[in-house]
């Protein structure tokens, strides 16, 4: 099944046959999985939108969530880089419980 949907992005106006102008909005057609089909009627009719402006809504979670991933990935990789720069710590050793504590602590600054 297709559904246009409008993307907010950052093009160019273009006219439109219909009101002259278009906002910054870009229209695509995207193909939805049968997969998600359910989901998407059941988020339409819970939220009393359309199907298209459902398919919007779940867009944005999902981009929230791929937003909140990469910032735990962020995170993680820091406290890495403060564990393994211990002074002491070597591919062999392990720092202590209380040193990388100390040292993930550190980092939030």
């Amino acid at each position: 099944m297709r559904y246009r949907i409008a993307m907010t992005t950052q093009q160019k106006s273009r006219p439109s046959r219909k009101s002259g102008t278009r906002g910054q909005d870009r229209r695509t057609t995207l193909r939805v999985p049968a997969s998600l089909e359910a989901e998407l009627s059941r988020t339409a009719r819970g939220l009393g939108v359309s199907e298209n402006e459902a398919l919007v809504y779940l867009a944005q979670l999902g981009a929230e969530a791929a937003n909140r991933h990469r910032a735990r990935r962020r995170v993680i990789a820091r406290h890495r880089k403060a564990v393994s720069g211990l002074s002491g710590s070597s591919a062999e050793t392990f720092p202590s419980p209380q040193e990388a504590r100390e040292a993930i602590l550190s980092d939030r600054g």
